[in-house]
């Protein structure tokens, strides 16, 4: 069975940052992030409301 493993790794004032595993019977085949970042509908950088950066903290996870 092919594991997907996500992490949410970073968060700033306007992004976020996962971190992936794939992993095939628990051996690692490849690691990777992705950055995203927050745009209104106009696509210009928005900010993170607090709000919801307050409940994304929670789940927050530090990659070494």
């Amino acid at each position: 069975m092919i594991t997907i493993e996500t992490t949410l790794s970073e968060i700033r004032s306007a992004s976020v940052v996962f971190h992936y595993k794939i992993k095939y019977q628990d051996k690692l085949l490849v690691t990777g992030m992705t950055k995203h970042p927050l745009v209104d509908y106009s696509f210009k950088p928005t900010r993170l409301p607090q709000n919801l950066k307050d409940m994304l903290q929670k789940h927050l996870e530090i990659i070494e």
